[in-house]
């Protein structure tokens, strides 16, 4: 670490602004897909179901050892269907990067997944669920559903696309919500 004064003058943006400017724009945009995300989802009748509305999901970490968990690798929002309590927890998830220790791979780019949650018999979601398209070596490449499950019991069945194709809300509400909506009706079996 360099304790010289900085020689660069107060009007001239250095290094450390961009990158904190570059991270600021990151989880801010972050942030309006996942609230435009829940609007979407609000004309479908679900709500969120967090202790707070404002909450999100995320894993980080406070420890001075994990440096590279002090800020997310994924960012996620869980709904319910207000009209049924019963139903299952629908999300979804930013998943940014995988860093050491994760329990994911690494991802070859920024990805929003989303899915419903079924945990076992008497069992409630947990928010490192919204994490499972990323688990395992075999992720489809083109985001296709898949089902995931637990070893505590349930399953998730989740997909996902790139976030750099949620270009804007029809994109968004196409690719992630309209299908999340669908995956999350129940299933009618045939007689």
């Amino acid at each position: 670490m360099n304790d010289t004064p900085n020689d660069t003058p107060n009007d001239t943006p250095n290094e450390w602004e961009a990158l904190f400017g570059a991270l600021d724009e990151v989880f801010t945009n972050v942030s309006s897909l996942l609230r435009d995300a829940e609007r979407m989802l609000e004309t479908h009748g679900y709500v969120i179901d967090h202790k707070t509305e404002s909450s999100i999901g995320a894993e980080r970490s406070g420890s001075i050892h994990s440096p590279t968990h002090w800020y997310p690798g994924w960012i996620s929002r869980h709904f319910r269907l207000k009209a049924d309590p019963t139903a299952p927890t629908v999300f979804i998830c930013v998943l940014l990067h995988a860093r050491a220790n994760d329990d994911f791979d690494a991802l070859e780019q920024p990805m929003v997944s989303a899915g419903v949650l079924r945990p076992s018999e008497g069992a409630s979601h947990a928010l490192w669920m919204t994490k499972a398209w990323a688990w395992g070596k075999r992720r489809p490449a083109d985001g296709t559903r898949k089902l995931v499950e637990f070893k505590n019991g349930g399953s998730a069945e989740v997909f996902a696309r790139p976030l750099a194709s949620m270009t804007d809300a029809s994109a968004l509400k196409r690719k992630i919500v309209g299908a999340l909506v669908e995956l999350a009706k129940p299933k009618r079996v045939p007689r």
